[in-house]
């Protein structure tokens, strides 16, 4: 833990069960078509919450 009382990448990744590496891969992957539009459909619905 960081003396600001964060985990680092490494502990967070060790407590998931995988690497640092498998981590930066997945966060720097690209989303899928369908992934792409379960964000796009959410996002509208957060508008529409909004104005309502």
């Amino acid at each position: 833990m960081t003396s600001s009382g964060e985990y680092t990448v490494s502990e967070t990744a060790r407590a998931a069960g995988i690497s640092r590496q498998a981590y930066y891969k997945w966060l720097n992957r690209r989303l899928s078509l369908r992934e792409q539009q379960e964000r796009e459909v959410l996002e509208e619905i957060k508008r529409i919450e909004k104005r309502h």
